[in-house]
């Protein structure tokens, strides 16, 4: 996941927040003064703007408790900047969530703090779903960036220590396997060697004072013969 330094984080994360904040009191300006009289369709069946005041938290939950509100979202800001400050890099999506998150906070903490309410007009007539507004969007848009970025990096995180564990593996078989590629011409060679040897039982050649001896041992053995045969014929 692509990572961002520090400072760029913290200028990304305040121009979101920025945007949405805008966008939301220009939203919120216009519904309280164009749907005073009457909803207004936007997509017929589907979604209208109807005007309606929450005095709770987003999605028109926790009725009446406009200092718990006040106080969560300041804390919540506080933590995201001081999350930002201390480290040196951040996962984009995480910049991007933060950055909706708090302006979606502080869109609704407007409201809560000037006018003790908040004012709510995107209805859903497909569904029975409480009315809301741009800064309730942004809150819940701006929390399923950093689950989704914190469920992504723990599975890289898995898959990084799952590869690290198989390389020892990998290179324990790549170092037997080039030893058997340099035994296995020693081998050979040692064979051959072996092969290129005289045996032991191979007769060798006599020299020439043993085959002189040799033939001294023959002729009386031969003159003997032929005297017997004189003999007989005498």
């Amino acid at each position: 996941m692509k990572a961002v330094p520090r400072r760029l984080a913290l200028i990304v994360c305040l121009i979101l927040a920025t945007m949405v904040i805008v966008f939301d009191q220009i939203t919120k300006s216009i519904a309280e003064s164009a749907l005073s009289d009457s909803p207004k369709a936007f997509i017929p069946g589907l979604i209208e703007f109807r005007l309606a005041y929450n005095r709770g938290a987003a999605w028109g939950i926790l009725q009446g408790a406009r200092p718990f509100f006040l106080l969560i979202a300041a804390i919540t800001v506080v933590a995201v900047i001081a999350y930002l400050m201390t480290q040196k890099q951040h996962p984009l999506m995480v910049v991007l969530g933060f950055g909706v998150f708090v302006g979606g906070s502080i869109g609704n903490g407007i409201d809560r703090f000037m006018n003790s309410r908040v004012i709510d007009f995107i209805n859903l007539l497909f569904i029975d779903f409480p009315v809301f507004n741009v800064a309730d969007c942004a809150i819940t848009i701006g929390a399923m960036l950093v689950l989704l970025s914190i469920v992504i990096s723990s599975v890289q995180e898995r898959s990084s220590k799952a590869a690290g564990n198989s390389r020892p593996t990998n290179t324990k078989k790549a170092q037997s396997g080039r030893a058997a590629g340099q035994s296995g011409p020693s081998a050979n060679n040692m064979d051959n060697k072996a092969a290129s040897r005289p045996s032991s039982n191979t007769a060798k050649p006599l020299d020439r004072d043993t085959s002189l001896d040799i033939g001294q041992q023959k002729a009386p053995a031969s003159r003997l013969a032929a005297d017997g045969e004189t003999d007989d014929v005498g």
